[in-house]
C-alpha cells in the first residue's frame, strides 16, 4: 500500500488507523471512501524466517478451499478449521501470525470463539472477520477485529487486507 491517507468528502484529510476495512476492493473507514481509488494486492509480508502463517475459519468447505488456494499461491503458510471449536484447538497447536474468521459457524459461532480466544494467556494476533451476515461489519467491530470483509469477496482483496493487517501491530 502506498498512501493510507484519504481525502473525506469535504476535502479535509484522515489518516487510517485500524480497524481498516476493505470491501470489493476499495479501502473505506468511518464513512469516507477512496471513489474510484482500488487497492493493489499486497504480496505476502517478507520475513527473514518461514512465511506468515495464516488460519482460516470457516464452515463453508468452498471458501475454506478458496482462501486456502489464495493464501498458499500468496506466500502464507495457511491451516483451516471448520468453527470455532476447532479453530481454538488450532491456535494453541499452529500458533498463526493472523487468523481470517467467519461470523455465523455452527458448534463455536465467531463471537464465540473471540472471547474464548481472547481469555487465552498466550500473545493474540490480529483476526480478520469475513462474513455475509447483514450486521457482519458491527459485530466484526464489536470484536476487536483488525479488518472486515463482505462475502463475497475478491481474494484480491483478502490477499492486500493482509498485507496490511501483518504490517501493523496487532491490538
Amino acid at each position: 500500500m502506498k498512501d493510507m491517507t484519504l481525502r473525506s468528502r469535504d476535502a479535509g484529510t484522515i489518516r487510517l488507523d485500524q480497524p481498516l476495512w476493505l470491501r470489493a476492493g476499495r479501502v473505506d473507514g468511518d464513512g469516507y471512501s477512496a471513489g474510484r481509488r482500488t487497492v493493489e494486492p499486497a504480496p505476502a509480508v517478507a520475513t527473514d524466517g518461514p512465511p506468515l502463517r495464516v488460519l482460516v475459519v470457516d464452515d463453508n468447505e468452498s471458501i475454506r478451499a478458496l482462501v486456502e488456494a489464495t493464501l498458499s499461491g500468496a506466500g502464507y503458510a495457511v491451516a483451516a478449521a471448520e468453527d470455532g471449536a476447532g479453530a481454538l484447538t488450532a491456535v494453541g497447536e499452529w500458533l498463526p501470525d493472523v487468523i481470517v474468521l467467519d461470523v455465523e459457524m455452527p458448534v463455536l459461532d465467531g463471537e464465540g470463539f473471540v472471547a474464548a480466544y481472547r481469555r487465552t494467556p498466550r500473545p493474540h494476533v490480529p483476526i480478520i472477520v469475513v462474513s455475509a451476515a447483514i450486521d457482519g461489519r458491527r459485530r466484526a467491530a464489536g470484536m476487536g477485529a483488525a479488518g472486515y470483509l463482505d462475502k463475497p469477496f475478491s481474494p484480491r482483496a483478502l490477499v492486500a487486507m493482509l498485507g496490511v493487517v501483518l504490517r501493523t501491530p496487532a491490538r
